[in-house]
């Protein structure tokens, strides 16, 4: 992975979290989109997380500047729920708002609670399999 696509500090804990517990290493699947990755559960093949950057505005913030999110999965259909009642956390960008959300990567939360939400994400996608 380049160091100079994701700047945030947050960003790159996460990413080593990642790497360190569950082994598994971004993968920057578009050519159109060199600011997103993803990574995916090796038993599963199923994405758990979405790292990219967009400008602000896209999810719904008063500003334009870049920003670091990160989409994970969430409990069918309580994505919406779970977004309005925590700062930094938005229905999930470009997937289906009720079982995704998106999480802004600028310390707002804490790494605990992202770690924890990534867990969840990661169990969700292990649930399946590649066919």
């Amino acid at each position: 992975m380049s160091p100079e696509i994701f700047q945030e500090a947050q960003t790159k804990r996460i990413l080593s979290h990642i790497l360190q517990f569950y082994g598994d290493e971004p993968e920057f699947l578009w050519e159109r989109s060199p600011k997103t990755c993803i990574v995916r559960n090796a038993h599963s093949g199923k994405w758990y997380g979405i790292f990219f950057r967009l400008n602000g505005d896209k999810i719904g913030l008063d500003d334009s500047d870049e920003v670091e999110i990160l989409n994970l999965r969430f409990e069918k259909g309580l994505a919406r729920e779970f977004a309005r009642s925590q700062t930094g956390v938005f229905p999930g960008y470009h997937m289906n708002r009720a079982n995704w959300i998106s999480i802004l990567l600028n310390d707002g939360l804490s790494d605990e609670l992202i770690f924890e939400l990534l867990e969840r994400s990661y169990l969700t996608a292990s649930q399946g399999k590649v066919t």
